[in-house]
């Protein structure tokens, strides 16, 4: 197994997630026709490998429910084509809005009508509420087809049938696409792209008649029930996803001791670096004050060297007088050295200061604010003590390692930089503690940020 610090998620909050989705999980599989026993297992043996992925090879894992949806979808299709399982012992009855009327019998009925990529498509992200990052990891494909692909099941579901418009004139317009008009329907698009596609709906019939029937087929599929686990199946899910949670998974202390300690090296070698230069420049200092000349002048005799001292000469009288030197005349300093022959006499005047490198940049740091707020809130990072004109790059991180949202910004001559992110996430999971990570030329901070509903 590899070694637990270089787990990107801790213990604690992968049993959040197991302990969230599981009841969704195990409903999806049972809508696509996996027995009562099978689903309850795989639901079980599907999380487990959730854990054995982000402890051996957390790279694979980019989202952590859509991994696991995948997983499970995998193995309930091999349980398929193997063999039909025998009949279990009685399950927990659904729960939800519509559980036990007609209206959930002709809506389950048309759900089980649609594709079945559509029909898991929309469970994932109408009736589960899992974002439509999470939708494409499960269906292996990217974020705009996912979206696409909810779209065509959620006009199903409002239409009974009908025929799903036709965009082709939209060609000169590649912004319309299915995809984009579904995630206008359920507010996820960005605000800037929003804004230009809500500007055309407006002009638009075909358009505006798409982002209202998915309006309509996304309700629909929010009042489906979801068919939870029994009481038993899910204690011996969460024991099992516990142990194997406290025996792969680091803590979410031992990975901010770890981070603590990957920092520490560039942090103290820093601190030597600038040790070094003090200490330079304190031994500069000392060995300048003591070569430098006394300012005593020596006593006239043997060995005086011409010029330092006051000269004594006898006057016409015979009375010596004494007449100062013509270093005298000058302003107080050292005394000049004797030139070496053939070059001029040396100038005087105060020892030169030695020369001071520049102080190397402090440790990097950020600041955030606001530090907390709902989904949708914009944050303002600021930055400091990174490499002089830099790329940095600032990344809002949910609670289960999920990059959510990333400004590349470059820092200025002083290391400093100003940058945005938006706190986006899973709403299903919050009030969350999420990150904002700042990352550069080998530096690495980062702030908390409480995610409110």
């Amino acid at each position: 197994m590899a070694d637990r610090s270089t787990a990107l998620v801790s213990a604690q909050d992968y049993v959040a997630v197991v302990r969230s989705y599981a009841d969704r999980v195990h409903d999806l599989l049972r809508r696509t026709g996996c027995p009562p026993d099978a689903a309850a297992e795989i639901t079980q043996i599907s999380a487990v490998e959730l854990a054995g992925a982000l402890a051996n090879d957390p790279s694979r894992v980019s989202d952590l429910v859509g991994w696991w949806v995948d997983r499970a979808l995998r193995l309930a299709r091999r349980v398929a084509e193997q063999a039909p399982t025998t009949p279990g012992r009685a399950r927990s009855q659904p729960t939800g809005v519509l559980a036990g009327t007609t209206d959930e019998t002709e809506l389950s009925a048309t759900l089980d009508r649609l594709p079945t990529r559509e029909r898991i498509a929309v469970l994932l992200r109408d009736a589960y509420d899992l974002p439509s990052t999470s939708v494409g990891v499960a269906l292996s494909a990217t974020e705009d087809v996912a979206s696409a692909t909810v779209t065509r099941g959620r006009l199903a579901l409002a239409g009974a049938g009908a025929p799903v418009p036709d965009l082709g004139d939209h060609a000169a317009r590649p912004a319309v696409t299915l995809g984009a008009l579904g995630r206008l329907a359920d507010g996820s698009l960005p605000s800037v792209q929003a804004n230009s596609l809500r500007r055309h709906v407006a002009t638009c019939a075909a358009c505006s008649a798409i982002v209202a029937a998915a309006t309509t087929g996304r309700r629909l599929a929010a009042g489906l029930p979801v068919l939870a686990l029994s009481d038993e199946d899910r204690d011996e899910l969460l024991a099992e996803v516990g142990k194997r949670a406290a025996g792969q998974l680091p803590s979410a202390e031992e990975i901010a001791l770890a981070r603590e300690e990957a920092a520490r090296p560039r942090t103290m070698s820093a601190g030597m670096i600038a040790g070094s230069i003090a200490l330079a420049l304190a031994l500069g200092v000392i060995v300048a004050y003591a070569t430098r000349p006394s300012a005593t002048p020596p006593a006239a005799g043997f060995g005086s060297s011409p010029g330092a001292a006051a000269t004594s000469s006898p006057t016409p009288s015979g009375t010596p007088s004494h007449r100062p030197s013509a270093s005298a005349d000058r302003s107080p300093g050292p005394a000049p050295s004797t030139p070496p022959a053939g070059q001029g006499p040396a100038t005087s005047g105060p020892p030169r200061p030695p020369t001071s490198s520049p102080r190397p940049n402090g440790p990097a740091a950020i600041t955030i604010s606001p530090t907390s707020g709902p989904n949708g809130t914009v944050v303002s990072v600021t930055g400091d003590g990174w490499s002089p004109n830099s790329p940095v790059t600032v990344s809002f991180i949910d609670h289960t390692g999920v990059t959510r949202s990333v400004s590349t910004v470059s820092a200025d001559s002083n290391g400093a930089f100003t940058a945005t992110v938006t706190a986006t996430g899973d709403p299903g999971l919050l009030p969350s503690t999420c990150t904002v990570r700042a990352t550069g030329s080998g530096r690495t901070a980062s702030q908390r940020f409480n995610r409110t509903l």
